[in-house]
């Protein structure tokens, strides 16, 4: 589950247009990768959302 989120922050990251659009995209895959900055963002949300639900 990790990994699956890590790649579509990477897929928003490189098509921010993905989300807003009802239309059917051609993405190309080689284009995207996952990297350490993908875990990071995917951390640092866990780590928001674990805040709230305790606090």
């Amino acid at each position: 589950a990790l990994c699956t989120e890590a790649a579509l922050n990477a897929i928003q990251r490189k098509y921010p247009q993905i989300d807003k659009s009802n239309d059917c995209l051609l993405l190309k895959p080689e284009e995207i990768s996952v990297g350490l900055k993908e875990i990071k963002i995917l951390i640092k949300s866990m780590f928001v959302f674990c805040l709230n639900c305790f606090f």
